[in-house]
């Protein structure tokens, strides 16, 4: 669960500060480096004919200066000191792409014996740029220096090492992962959102599950930096690639607290909470009694003060929701007796929109799906519906009766300020549709 106890009233002023990192960070310690083998001896003659063309190209300031340096770079008790003695002299005579390599190679090397992240990073560079590291090995050596710069805070050269070990299909430790964190490190949550994002498109357009970390970390940095549309979008993502009543929890919550949002459209979406069973705080349920109003809704009232104080979350203490209660209770009998009137009125030739939406909010309240789904669509043909939210509880009616694929095409239908909450509502059908459970996240 990202957001624990999230109170949606404060969210637009106090975003959450307090977010568990939620994937393992590829650096450091993650991959141990070790020691890259030496090439062929660097003095080898060159021999004629086809073996003289395929002989390495070193510099004779090379041969010269690193031939007395082999057998110490080979020894297995590494002279540590004398080895970094050799480090200048070895360096300053490279020329050639060849003596970058080998070179290189002793330059790292001797970073490793020495614990040198900065000789290392040196050595490994050179072997990068001298273009004779074998394909086979482009991928691991890249990230090997990817993660030395990491180490170093060369946040930019560590993505580009980064991405050139993916180009060359190294796939372990994560490293777009890193590239995330490296972004992040930075101070630059934008951009890593924005590269979660791509990721996370990427993947869908090849028919894949975008990674569920990059999902939970994009929704973090972009909540956090107060990025509206894309923790949006991201939180999407996760409750329909990674259904659970954390994800889901995560995108009504996101979308609630980043919409601008009247109390009927609140109202809505905390219809969804209940229907993902992702109420968090006593908060949930006392906006939904709120919004609901006892002297209205009595019934949906009273269903969710039941189902909060069985929950143990809604307090039995708290006077509003007790005066609620009663409330409700008192009105239920009176208002059942008054459905039957409610229901010819609302079917009346020439009856109001507020007749109308009347009794498709009450007959939506009272469980009665099938009838609230007839005078809503009878409300989209009245002067001056508000079309958003009719459509938006037309499509919950149809939702309760089981008519997924038709509530997919009412929710395509709403815009405006409640587009998100009907994208919300639809991804739930169209899982109900499919039948998907959800399960608690790892």
């Amino acid at each position: 669960m990202i957001f624990n106890r999230f109170d949606t009233k404060h969210a637009k002023r106090s975003p959450a500060s307090k977010l568990a990192l939620a994937i393992a960070l590829a650096s450091g310690t993650a991959l141990t480096a070790t020691a890259l083998e030496v090439p062929a001896h660097a003095q080898k003659k060159r021999q004629k004919g086809d073996e003289q063309a395929a002989a390495a190209q070193y510099s004779d300031a090379f041969r010269e200066t690193f031939g007395p340096y082999q057998e110490l770079a080979n020894s297995e008790t590494a002279d540590v000191a004398a080895l970094r003695a050799a480090v200048d002299p070895v360096r300053a005579s490279i020329s050639t792409p060849d003596d970058r390599y080998v070179g290189g190679n002793f330059l790292y090397n001797t970073g490793v014996k020495a614990q040198d992240p900065a000789l290392q990073l040196e050595g490994i560079r050179l072997m990068l740029e001298s273009g004779k590291t074998p394909a086979a090995n482009l991928g691991q050596y890249n990230f090997v220096a990817a993660q030395l710069s990491y180490q170093q805070e060369q946040w930019a050269d560590a993505r580009q090492f980064l991405e050139a070990a993916i180009a060359n299909g190294y796939t372990q430790n994560n490293p777009r992962a890193l590239i995330i964190e490296s972004y992040i490190k930075e101070g630059n949550s934008a951009e890593a959102v924005n590269y979660i994002t791509r990721a996370a498109d990427e993947a869908m357009a090849a028919g894949q599950k975008p990674e569920r970390s990059w999902l939970v970390r994009g929704i973090q940095q972009a909540y956090q930096s107060e990025m509206r549309e894309e923790a949006k979008n991201l939180s999407y993502l996760y409750a329909m690639n990674y259904p659970s009543p954390e994800s889901w929890g995560d995108a009504i919550v996101i979308a609630r607290a980043f919409g601008s949002n009247d109390d009927q459209t609140s109202l809505d979406f905390l219809r969804l909470q209940r229907r993902t069973d992702t109420f968090r705080q006593a908060n949930d349920y006392i906006d939904y009694i709120e919004f609901a109003d006892a002297r209205r809704l009595p019934y949906e009232v009273k269903a969710i003060i039941d189902e909060g104080y069985a929950s143990g979350t809604l307090p039995r203490d708290n006077s509003y929701v007790t005066e609620s209660y009663g409330l409700a209770k008192q009105r239920i009998a009176a208002d059942q007796a008054d459905l039957g009137s409610l229901e010819r009125d609302a079917r009346a030739s020439g009856a109001s929109l507020s007749t109308v939406m009347a009794a498709g909010d009450v007959f939506l309240s009272y469980d009665q799906p099938a009838k609230a789904e007839e005078f809503y669509r009878a409300a989209l043909d009245k002067s001056g519906a508000d079309r958003g939210m009719v459509l938006t509880r037309l499509g919950i009616a149809q939702v309760d009766q089981g008519k997924y694929d038709e509530a997919q095409q009412t929710f395509e239908q709403v815009q405006g300020a409640r587009s998100d909450l009907a994208n919300l509502w639809s991804a739930y059908a169209k899982q109900q549709a499919e039948g998907t459970t959800m399960t608690p996240a790892a």
